[in-house]
């Protein structure tokens, strides 16, 4: 009866159906065209902020790994070396990486990847729309306000951001399959979509998505226990009756016959599955477990490495779990008044300096909220610095320069907005959804800054800060507190997606809504925005004039330069005209096109959202991007090199290094403004190797931008800028300091920076540590009467002392494994290591290596301790436990120490496989010219082959030694020594020590050794075999019960209120086509070969 009904109320024709599907698609076509086609026909690409400094190098390196036949392990081009597989941004294992090998040039792969990126956000956001029940129409105005909405368009600009934005509607989509199927398959699609999303590096995306599944879980409980009391209390029929279609050939949406004026059901109800579907936490667990198995390789190394890195320093609990932790194993490291942790950093009181101060950056400003109804209310950010909002104090850094998602969209949204459940839980779930991730956007904007803002407002002066930080109070704080290791990630703005995909839903649902027969509360709203919008464009208008001269006086921007009052104001005013048109034009379109409105609403939302956010995609010529970096060019001719012939470096070095400056922009594009100054960004950080820039050349980078930075070089870097108060020697003074010259700031604090050991006056002492040719960025040294050549704004210093990369050493200082994590005890033993006695140590002539008392024997073994104390060796603490560091500041005084001497003059056991009596290998002056590290008669080493997982010295020690690798001491390394003689034991392992805090010293018996060193992390390997074994499992399984894989429709909320007929569902022609994860690349064996000779490396 029903059904006969529902067929009399469908469109007329077919014909019609087409037009409206054709105008759809037409628009959403021609937008994706409009925004991206001309990446396909010219030699451009997407490339603005981390995509072009940081991304772009950074695949382009990883990709090269691979056509090499290496697996990206380590990168010896950043820091001192760090892990590459451990680094989630490097993409290293994330199936969709495979399309950066496709294209005629690196950057046609790049805009491939990012392109193919939003098409799969936008399939997820239509898939996840029609699942809801939306009509065709509202899917599609679904996809596009989520895929071209500033918040999610803006992440190209940021790779791993956008992996994880395109992968979350299909993780909510695949998850309520999961849910209401019976069917294993279903669970296993949920977890490989969030394991795509660990692959491609968006962990904290992740995260929120185990926590969105969780949410899901408990409002599906609520709302089936809802829907059960209403039918008892026989408050909602069972019964639905069809409706005018919203659209020609669209679906009927299905209204509830009971109660006419009531919310109309947003999802429909298919019938009941054959199996009971099974229980949700069992799905939620099994879900998270597949993704963790499958992603193993990528989170396990990426936890070691989190561990392990700056972000784990803190001198105070910064969560309810490091408080607990510090509290019953601190003690031990605190004095008595220190036992009981300190509840400021808890407060919000954040730590200057270290991550935790970077965890509330890129906070949402609440001023910013009228972007989600105006078009660039806040004015444009680039080229030219059209943005009064950050001008005039309101808001934080910008993680997106708008969050404008359309007017149709965010309208239709407030209609679907539900926040009790009712017959309406996935409008209930999406409107919690969207207030909640839009709160915890807010960051830095808690409790504490509205009291702050408060004592401002009023002109009041605080005598003292107050116990709490600004974010005290606030959402994400909250979370950082409560949630285990969430504090490790930053950045509150990354909620947003959240709150996009939310809107986005919600518009579609309200879609259905606003078309009910004999509703016209869509097109009343559309009136009363349009004639609000038109009020405020009279009112700009009128205070055009004093708002530019208020303007005037506002502080440039440090990288687009003085604000343009008029710009301004013309953003403003073009804000509320384009408000005003789409305004009144919806209206007319609802109102007089009743039946094509949906299709036409489409149309009309993929113009306005071409018109208000295109600016934003900004594009460069890919020459720009691999044109040769000044700077590099500089270097390599100092050192008389050639980028074609990097073999010919001299000393026992694989690499040049530098050391850059932190600084982002020029100092001089602050005083002027210019058209062209996205690509002068580009070419700026391009020649002055900013970020990544460094892995196009290469050359190695002692502080780059990077994801994680190791601890210990993290100290390391702040002790050389703030090394302990020394008297310099007059013989180091030599030479004048150079005066900055060009635009330099006068206030830079290269003056400040001590830098032993050098001619010149670099900007950080931190190059102090560093390799063989070794170069600062930031100041310049005065070459004969000429200067280098150097960008706009930099200048450069070099070091005239250079250490090598490997070297013998024969005296050395051994100091007590410190497993202390207490930052004030890490800072004060890595002063006292790189600055004994207020100067500068001579790593080449006296190095220390730290280790377990028990270890001892393994150097005593080839030397005797020269020092003669009878007191025992390890006998003291690394430090006194009543002695306080506030502030990381270290102290006065010497932490124990015992000097051991490994000279000539000392005799090797005879026992441990030592033959002092070997004839004196020939010295390799002749054979090797300027590939020896001679420091005495007493042996040399010499570095044979170079590749970044594996490194061959040969080591002449007639007393044996320590070999000392300036390279990044960190797990997985392995070392042996095999006999170059033969008459020795051969493969001989070697422990490798943490050698001057951050390099790696081997300790090597007497002999002639050819050492080898490889990097095989076991955290890698045990991530790699148990995600082959889990892909191995979610592969069975797949085949399995894909046999028996029906096409049906399943319930996707309570089920107690009556269904409608088949017929009456939406259709879903494109069905649920999951892409399966490929399987990872294997092995490939030639990295652990025999490596190339030094002169065969690849440059």
């Amino acid at each position: 009866m029903r059904r006969g009904r529902a067929e009399t109320q469908r469109s007329p024709t077919p014909t019609s159906s087409l037009v409206d599907q054709g105008l759809i698609w037409v628009g959403v076509v021609g937008l994706f065209g409009a925004l991206f086609g001309q990446l396909f026909w010219e030699s451009l690409v997407l490339a603005f902020r981390d995509t072009a400094h940081y991304y772009y190098p950074l695949l382009q390196y990883v990709r090269n790994q691979w056509l090499e036949g290496e697996i990206p392990l380590w990168n010896p081009y950043d820091n001192l070396g760090a892990p590459l597989a451990a680094d989630p941004t490097s993409l290293a294992f994330y199936p969709g990486i495979l399309l950066l090998f496709v294209g005629q040039s690196f950057g046609q792969a790049l805009n491939l990847f990012i392109v193919a990126h939003f098409t799969l956000a936008f399939y997820g956001s239509w898939k996840l729309a029609r699942r809801w029940g939306a009509p065709p129409a509202g899917a599609a105005l679904a996809g596009i306000s989520y895929v071209f909405g500033g918040i999610v368009l803006f992440q190209y600009s940021n790779l791993v951001y956008l992996v994880g934005a395109s992968w979350l509607p299909l993780a909510i989509v695949t998850f309520d399959q999961a849910v209401r199927s019976p069917r294993p398959a279903h669970s296993v699609l949920a977890g490989l979509t969030l394991g795509c999303v660990i692959l491609g590096g968006d962990l904290q995306t992740a995260y929120h998505i185990v926590l969105l599944w969780l949410s899901y879980i408990l409002l599906l409980r609520v709302g089936n226990e809802r829907s059960l009391g209403e039918i008892s209390a026989g408050t909602v029929s069972a019964g639905y009756a069809p409706v005018a279609t919203v659209s020609a050939g669209h679906a009927p949406i299905p209204v509830p016959t009971a109660d006419p004026n009531s919310q109309g059901p947003f999802e429909p109800k298919g019938p009941a599955p054959k199996k009971p579907p099974p229980r949700p936490w069992w799905v939620w667990f099994g879900a998270v477990a597949i993704a963790a198995g499958l992603s193993t390789l990528v989170w396990l190394p990426a936890a070691e490495f989190a561990f392990l890195s700056d972000r784990q320093i803190t001198a105070e609990p910064r969560s309810l779990y490091e408080w607990v932790y510090q509290a019953v194993a601190g003690g031990s490291e605190s004095s008595s008044a220190q036992r009981l942790p300190s509840f400021r950093s808890l407060l919000g009181r954040t730590q200057p300096g270290t991550h935790h101060e970077a965890v509330f950056d890129f906070s949402l400003a609440p001023t910013r909220w009228g972007e989600f109804l105006w078009p660039n209310f806040a004015g444009k950010t680039f080229p030219l610095n059209h943005r009064w909002l950050s001008a005039l104090g309101g808001e934080d850094r910008i993680w997106t320069p708008s969050l404008y998602m359309g007017l149709i969209p965010f309208l239709l949204a407030l209609l679907a907005f539900r926040l009790k459940a009712g017959i309406h839980p996935a409008a209930c779930w999406l409107s919690w959804m969207v207030i909640f991730s839009l709160l915890a956007s807010l960051g830095y904007f808690g409790l504490g800054y509205l009291v702050e803002w408060y004592f401002r407002l009023t002109g009041q002066n605080l005598e003292e800060p107050l116990p709490v930080g600004p974010a005290f109070g606030g959402l994400y704080w909250l979370l950082t507190v409560l949630l285990p290791g969430y504090v490790a990630f930053r950045y509150p703005s990354k909620w947003l997606v959240i709150t996009a995909l939310g809107i986005s839903q919600l518009a579609a649902l309200g879609l259905a809504e606003a078309f009910r027969p004999g509703r016209r509360a869509f097109a009343a709203l559309c009136f009363v925005i349009t004639l609000l919008n038109a009020g405020l464009l009279g009112v700009a208008f009128i205070f055009r004039g004093e708002l530019e001269d208020r303007l005037m006086q506002a502080p440039p921007d440090p990288a687009f330069g003085p604000i343009v009052p008029g710009g301004c104001t013309s953003d403003l005013i073009w804000s509320f005209t384009q408000a005003v048109g789409v305004g009144l034009t919806t209206a007319v379109l609802v109102l007089l096109f009743t039946k094509r409105s949906p299709s036409l609403l489409v149309v009309l939302t993929c113009l306005d959202l071409a018109i208000a956010n295109r600016w934003m995609l900004v594009a460069v010529d890919e020459r720009e991007l691999n044109s040769p970096p000044v700077i590099a060019h500089t270097l390599l001719a100092e050192v008389g090199l050639q980028r074609e012939s990097q073999e010919n470096l001299l000393g026992n070095t694989p690499l040049l290094r530098i050391y850059r400056e932190a600084m982002e922009v020029a100092p001089s594009w602050r005083q002027f403004s210019s058209d062209r100054r996205l690509t002068e960004i580009v070419a700026w950080h391009r020649d002055s190797l900013f970020s990544k820039f460094h892995l196009l050349v290469p050359v190695g980078s002692l502080s780059p931008g990077v994801c994680y930075r190791p601890a210990d070089w993290q100290f390391a870097l702040w002790v050389c800028q703030k090394p302990p108060t020394r008297t310099p020697s007059p013989s180091k003074q030599q030479h004048p300091p150079v005066l900055p010259r060009g635009d330099q700031p006068a206030n830079s604090p290269s003056h400040e920076l001590a830098f032993p050991n050098s001619a010149y006056v670099p900007p950080c002492a931190s190059a102090a540590l560093l390799q063989h040719h070794t170069m600062a960025v930031g100041m310049t040294p005065v070459i004969g009467e000429q200067a280098l050549v150097v960008p706009t704004g930099m200048v450069l210093w070099r070091r005239l002392e250079p250490v090598p990369f490997v070297w013998l050493t024969h005296e050395v200082e051994v100091l007590p494994e410190l497993r202390s994590r207490d930052p004030r005890i890490v800072w004060q033993r890595t002063a006292e290591v790189l600055f004994p006695n207020g100067s500068l140590r001579d790593f080449q002539r006296h190095s220390v290596l730290e280790m377990p008392a028990e270890a001892f024997s393994l150097v005593a073994a080839v030397a005797k301790i020269r020092s003669g104390s009878a007191a025992p060796l390890w006998g003291q603490s690394t430090r006194d436990g009543s002695k306080e560091l506030p502030d990381f500041t270290p102290k006065a005084g010497k932490l124990p120490a015992h000097a051991i001497s490994l000279s000539h003059q000392a005799t090797a056991d005879p026992g441990e496989g030592g033959n002092t009596s070997a004839p004196p290998a020939a010295s390799p002056d002749e054979e090797h010219p300027g590939l020896l590290s001679e420091l005495s008669s007493n042996g040399w080493c010499r570095l044979l082959a170079y590749r970044p997982t594996r490194i061959q010295v040969q080591v002449y020690a007639p007393a044996g030694g320590v070999v000392v690798i300036a390279q990044q001491y960190y797990p997985g390394w392995r070392a042996w020594v095999d006999s170059v003689e033969g008459s020795l034991p051969s493969r001989l392992p070697c422990s490798i020590w943490r050698a001057n805090r951050v390099m790696q010293g081997i300790v090597v018996p007497p002999g002639n050794w050819l050492l080898t060193i490889t990097y095989r992390p076991l955290s890698f390997r045990i991530g790699a075999v148990l995600s082959f074994f889990s892909l191995l499992a979610v592969t069975a399984w797949l085949a399995l019960f894909s046999a028996t894989r029906t096409q049906s429709a399943f319930p996707h909320f309570p089920e107690s209120v009556g269904s409608p007929p088949p017929g009456l569902l939406p259709p879903d022609p494109l069905g649920m086509l999951i892409p399966a994860e490929p399987t990872p690349p294997e092995v490939d064996q030639q990295a652990l070969s025999p490596p190339h000779q030094l002169g065969d490396q690849q440059s």
